[in-house]
Formats: C-alpha cells, structure tokens, sequence
C-alpha cells in the first residue's frame, strides 16, 4: 500500500469550520483527520520518550491502512493507535 502525504500549516485553517452550521459532516471529518494524523505525525519529535520517524509511521500506517487510506479509519484502527501512544508515553 502506497500511503501519499501532504500537510499543511497556517493558524487561519480550518477556521471557518469551527461550530459552522455550515460546515458538512464530511468537512468536519476531513478537519478532525487532518488534526489526528498532524498530531500522530508531530510524535516522531518525541525522542525523550523514545519515539522516532519509524515509531511514527508504524503508528500512521495503522491509521491510513484502510481501502481508502484515512478515509476508511475504524474503530479497531484508533484504538490500536490509542494503545501504541499510551503504551509509548505510559499514560
């Protein structure tokens, strides 16, 4: 499985979804995708709890290894996900 990446930053984004009537179900999940996946990325920095870019991915991988990639996230998949960061960081 080819798993494609592209992130962007800027405090401005995503803005206009917060508590919008406006915003449809598949905006506030495209929103809440990009904040999880940003975060389960942003772990490979955590070097003091012994997490790194190949801890990172296998967690990323997991999360993104559905038939539409996050698209296709279940239940199972994010708990899997939880387990591994509380594992990780003993939480």
């Amino acid at each position: 499985h080819g798993v494609g990446e592209i992130v962007v930053r800027h405090p401005n984004m995503f803005l206009g979804y917060y508590k919008s009537p406006e915003a449809s179900a598949a905006d506030i999940k495209a929103h809440a995708l990009g904040e999880g996946i940003g975060f389960v990325y942003s772990l490979r920095f955590c070097t003091k709890a012994g997490a790194d870019t190949a801890w990172a991915d296998s967690v990323l991988n997991g999360l993104t290894s559905g038939t539409q990639g996050a698209w296709s996230l279940t239940n199972t998949q994010a708990d899997a996900a939880i387990a591994a960061i509380n594992t990780k960081f003993s939480l």
